[in-house]
């Protein structure tokens, strides 16, 4: 009987020896009895851990022993802290926890993740030390993996306006302000701001009062703030344009530092020549006169500006024909500043003056003291002559035209509306005779020939005429020029003047030509499912179906969600192209998901337009899943309530039980070896994104 159990135990030995050789053929790396030291690690079986910029965050530390318990376990940041975009909470970069397990254990810690990290995934350093259950102490190397999503913009600032608080800079001026606006055009607020102005020349520009640099505490995202410096030309400096920088230097919610420049451009009205403002005022001539008539021309000449003319020459330019009565040039000496002087010019018409009208110029010629330079200003003063002897020439000119809108269509119909008129207050004319051609043919007239009849225009009269044209189909986007060509009469039937010259005359008329924009695109394809909080991707295609490019196109998404690469400038958009667009929208709620895809571009002529495509799905809650078997070892020497090792009723229970046992050591193994395997292919995966 004593032999039938020793043989029932043995065999139950042997039975677990041969399993434990079947499951565990590496049972040598295992730690079951104290014989092998703990090995702590990262786990990088979990999921990586995604943090937003800008927010305070947890970030888990998931380590693991492959066998036995470690104790007393501190994991510390190995890396240069500036090399990664944390900020450690009480500027503790280290944790620990007392013991970490088989099935491991998560210290953590605590951080605020700087507003301006760049998205992309993190790998951090850590040292590890701990201590075996025999006190013994260990130390390791290991990495964490975090992925930073980052949709906000660093703080970036600069000049977005300035205004001076008068016309120009003037040495003789009182209090010159510089108002200068900085905007904040980041999502992120800007600290400590200072604003210098740099380019200050002994003969340019200076500081009036105050200083050249001034500080702003904060612009928040997204918003602007005035400062202003008080400034002086000197009394050396020339009138023109001069250039200034304004270098602005500030700091964001971490401390990183940031330089912008930007570049003000001035006007000074200094003491030269080029900064005397001379103009005529209250011009006066007579209507008209008739030949061998003296007449006077006067207007008054203003200094306007600060500076001081030396000198002002006034100057009568005539035609042949017109002679000066009166002395043709008048010198004035030491023109004041802010000052006027009327000057007048006797002339005469000669007898034998034909009836037309006779350009007549007035000219002021000057200099600031001290400088070599002059300048001119001009002022019209023409005047119509009653001729006495000869024939006059009636003349017929286009006063006016105009269509509807500011272009025409190509491959449609408009009227051109023609406002025709007789310049002669002597003679009418008759039997006027219009030609019409274009560009490129490309206004033809509509049920008429290319030419048209008007019977008569009277003396100094008006007559107005609708031409109805059409626009070729494929013509460019531009301005074309129609010519009309008159041929006419004077009113006793004469086609020539005195001059055996035709009468003739050509007018060209500026004609602005669109053509219909045509911009088509598919559905936009949506996600077959998506959940919140995770990216889903959308798809559109465009295409240009008319005849003209589109120019500055700009695609952007419109919705409640956010986004990423959310928009996308295509720019010149030729005809007959096509192109895609393609983002990742994050839902943020439950429920349907609405927005549209908006594009906006201009034509050749610069007319903006605006196209939406609107779009819709369905949001889920995120799935959730099990969690990984996890099994434990029962303690050794102690067995489950009845089981008897030297009983011979109970020995199945018994070998039941341990069979068990060994599955449960099986299954242990089985994921062990399953979460070695997934580390080993997630870091591969982490070292081909980084390449």
């Amino acid at each position: 009987m004593l032999n039938m159990k020793l043989k029932h135990k043995l065999a139950y030995v042997m039975a677990i020896v041969m399993a434990l050789q079947v499951l565990l053929p590496g049972l040598n790396a295992m730690s079951f009895a104290g014989s092998v030291d703990p090995e702590v690690h990262v786990d990088l079986t979990v999921d990586i851990q995604e943090v937003r910029a800008g927010e305070e965050a947890r970030i888990d530390i998931p380590v693991i022993t492959d066998t036995k318990t470690a104790k007393y376990v501190k994991v510390s940041v190995a890396d240069n802290l500036d090399s990664i975009p944390f900020i450690f909470d009480d500027s503790r970069p280290w944790t620990q926890v007392e013991k970490v397990t088989p099935n491991g254990a998560t210290p953590y810690f605590k951080v605020r993740v700087s507003p301006t990290a760049i998205s992309k995934i993190y790998e951090i350093k850590v040292n590890i030390e701990y201590e075996s259950l025999a006190e013994d102490k260990y130390t390791a190397t290991d990495s964490i993996y975090i992925k930073v999503i980052n949709d906000q913009i660093e703080p970036t600032l600069g000049v977005v306006d300035y205004k001076l608080s008068t016309k120009s800079l003037s040495a003789d001026a009182g209090e010159q302000a510089l108002v200068v606006t900085v905007g904040n055009t980041g999502t992120v607020d800007a600290k400590n701001v200072r604003v210098t102005l740099k380019g200050f020349a002994a003969d340019g520009i200076h500081i009036d009062k105050g200083l050249d640099v001034q500080a702003i505490d904060l612009i928040e995202a997204k918003k602007e703030r005035l400062t202003y410096f008080y400034l002086k030309p000197s009394n050396r400096a020339k009138s023109g344009e001069y250039q200034l920088e304004a270098e602005i230097t500030y700091i964001d919610e971490i401390g990183a530092e940031y330089k912008r420049s930007s570049y003000i451009y001035l006007p000074v009205e200094g003491t030269d020549t080029k900064s005397i403002d001379m103009e005529f005022a209250n011009l006066t001539t007579p209507d008209r006169i008739e030949a061998g008539q003296t007449f006077v021309i006067s207007t008054e000449i203003a200094n306007k500006s600060l500076v001081e003319a030396e000198y002002v020459d006034v100057s009568v330019d005539y035609p042949t024909g017109i002679v000066p009565v009166s002395k043709p040039k008048i010198i004035l000496r030491d023109f004041k500043s802010q000052s006027t002087q009327l000057v007048s010019f006797e002339l005469q018409a000669l007898e034998d003056l034909k009836t037309n009208h006779y350009p007549i110029n007035i000219l002021a010629t000057y200099s600031a003291e001290g400088d070599d330079s002059e300048a001119t200003v001009k002022e019209y003063a023409g005047i119509n002559v009653d001729g006495r002897s000869g024939l006059g020439r009636p003349k017929i000119l286009i006063e006016d035209y105009s269509f509807d809108g500011d272009t025409v269509m190509a491959g449609e119909e408009f009227d051109l509306n023609l406002r025709f008129f007789n310049t002669s207050s002597d003679d009418l004319v008759k039997n006027i005779k219009v030609s019409v051609s274009s560009d490129d043919g490309v206004f033809s007239p509509v049920d008429s020939s290319s030419s048209f009849f008007i019977e008569r225009i009277g003396k100094q009269d008006y007559m107005d005429y609708a031409l109805k044209l059409e626009t070729k189909r494929d013509a460019q986007v531009k301005t074309y020029n129609l010519k009309l060509i008159m041929e006419y009469e004077d009113g006793e039937g004469n086609a020539y003047d005195s001059q055996e010259q035709p009468f003739k005359e050509e007018e060209a008329l500026g004609i602005p030509v669109s053509q219909p924009v045509r911009l088509e695109s598919g559905d936009v394809v949506t996600p077959f499912e998506s959940y919140v909080g995770n990216n889903a991707d959308i798809e559109l295609e465009f295409y240009n179906m008319g005849r003209a490019a589109m120019y500055n196109m700009f695609v952007k998404l419109e919705g409640d969600f956010r986004s990423q690469d959310g928009s996308y400038f295509v720019g010149n958009f030729e005809a007959g192209k096509s192109d895609y667009f393609s983002a990742s929208i994050i839902p943020e709620a439950e429920g349907e998901v609405v927005g549209k895809v908006v594009f906006s571009f201009e034509d050749a002529l610069g007319n903006p337009s605006t196209v939406e495509k609107e779009f819709s799905f369905f949001a889920a809650a995120p799935p959730t899943f099990d969690n990984e078997f996890e099994g434990e070892f029962p303690t050794d020497g102690e067995f489950p309530d009845g089981m008897n090792p030297n009983g011979e009723e109970e020995g199945s229970k018994t070998w039941m039980y341990l069979v068990g046992v060994l599955v449960v050591i099986g299954a242990v193994v089985i994921v062990i070896k399953r979460r070695k395997k997934k580390r080993l292919e997630l870091l591969q995966a982490l070292e081909d994104e980084d390449e």
